[in-house]
C-alpha cells in the first residue's frame, strides 16, 4: 500500500493446527516470500489464532508461532507467544536473517512436543538458525501471513509463493 500502516493479511479458514499432545510429535510450517522494501515493512508469517480483519491485528494475537520482521530493519526474527507473553528469537547469523529487496526467502519452523520442554526450531532457506523453548503455545491456530507498509512513500508489495503446514495427528500404523 502507499499508505503508512496499510496492508493485507490472509489466514486459514479454521484453527486446526496446534502443538501435538504426544511427546516427540511435530508441527511443521513453511512459506516462501519476498517483499519490495524490506526495511519499510512489518511482516508476520506463521501460525496464529483468528484475528480481526485489519492486517495489523495479527500482531495482537495472544498465541503465535512464526517469523516477524518490523519496520525499520531488514532482519527477521523468530517468535513464540503464549497467552500474550512473547519470546523473540534473534538469529546469530544475520547473513541468513537479513532479508533483501525482491529476493525470495524460505521461512520454516518445526514445533516439537517434548517430554518436559516443548521447542520450536526456526529455519531460513532450510538452514537451522535458532530455537525457542519458552512461551510455546498449545492453542489451536491457523496458517497466516500479514504485511503492512512502514511509510507512505511508494507502493510496497509482499509476494507469497506458497504456504504449507502439517502436523502429526497421533495416528498409529501397523
Amino acid at each position: 500500500a502507499t499508505t503508512e500502516n496499510g496492508g493485507a493479511s490472509l489466514q486459514g479458514h479454521e484453527e486446526y493446527f496446534s502443538l501435538p499432545s504426544t511427546a516427540g510429535n511435530k508441527l511443521y510450517y513453511e512459506t516462501r516470500i519476498k517483499t519490495s522494501d524490506v526495511d519499510q515493512m512489518d511482516i508476520l508469517v506463521g501460525l496464529t489464532e483468528t484475528f480481526a480483519t485489519n492486517p495489523e491485528n495479527a500482531l495482537l494475537s495472544s498465541n503465535v508461532i512464526g517469523f516477524v520482521k518490523v519496520d525499520g530493519t531488514a532482519i527477521v526474527k523468530g517468535t513464540t507467544e503464549s497467552g500474550d507473553t512473547q519470546t523473540l528469537v534473534e538469529f546469530a547469523d544475520t547473513t541468513k536473517s537479513t532479508m533483501e529487496n525482491d529476493t525470495y526467502v524460505t521461512l520454516g519452523l518445526v514445533a516439537t512436543k517434548g517430554t518436559t520442554t516443548d521447542k520450536v526450531q526456526f529455519y531460513i532457506n532450510r538452514n537451522l538458525v535458532g530455537t525457542s523453548t519458552t512461551n510455546i503455545p498449545t492453542a489451536n491456530m491457523k496458517v497466516m501471513a500479514m504485511s503492512v507498509s512502514g511509510d507512505a512513500s511508494g507502493t510496497k508489495v509482499t509476494t507469497i509463493d506458497y504456504i504449507m503446514a502439517a502436523q502429526n495427528r497421533n495416528v498409529s500404523y501397523s
